[in-house]
Order: structure tokens, then C-alpha cells, then sequence
């Protein structure tokens, strides 16, 4: 069993993300498939979590932000601050089994 670490930036939530974290969680009150857009918008992020207080979160490994870091017996991710996407407002780093 391998571990992964995975790094994601979190936007704030603006109008838009708000009406469609309420489309989708009224979808799923009324027990029916969220429309194909709606559900398409949430699958392109690759990290997400539909809170209307959190704005989408964005993959951030692989990107021009964050690079790996190792020396000798250490290993991580270095993120470049500077290079974020915009509207980044917080940083999550987990780690998967």
C-alpha cells in the first residue's frame, strides 16, 4: 500500500459557485442526477468539495506553482507563492492511502 500526497488551492466562493453548489445540493435533496453542465463544472476540478462557504478547490500538483522537492532522504513540494492561480485564498495538503 503506497501514499500520496495531493496539494489543492482553494478559491473564495463568488456568486456563481454559490448558485451551483445550491442546484447541486437541491439535485441530490430531490434524488435526481444534477443536469449534464452542472455536473460536468463540478468534474472538471479535480479536488472539490460543493460547501457554498469554500469556493472550488484546484489541483495544484502539476502546475507552474508547485514543484517536488528532494534532498537527499527528504521529499515533498515546494509551492512558488507568487505563481498561484488567481483568487487562491487558502492551500490544503493531504495525504491518501
Amino acid at each position: 500500500m503506497g501514499m500520496s500526497t495531493n496539494i489543492c488551492g482553494v478559491r473564495s466562493p463568488d456568486e456563481k459557485w454559490v448558485k451551483r453548489v445550491k442546484a447541486w445540493k437541491a439535485c441530490v435533496e430531490a434524488g435526481i442526477s444534477p443536469p449534464e453542465e452542472l455536473q460536468k463544472y463540478f468534474d472538471d476540478l479535480e479536488c472539490w468539495t460543493p460547501e457554498i462557504d469554500k469556493g472550488p478547490e484546484i489541483c495544484l500538483i502539476d502546475t507552474e506553482c508547485c514543484q517536488e522537492y528532494n534532498m537527499e532522504s527528504t521529499f515533498g513540494f515546494e509551492i512558488e507563492l507568487s505563481k498561484l492561480p488567481e483568487g487562491i485564498t487558502h492551500i490544503i495538503f493531504y495525504n491518501g492511502w
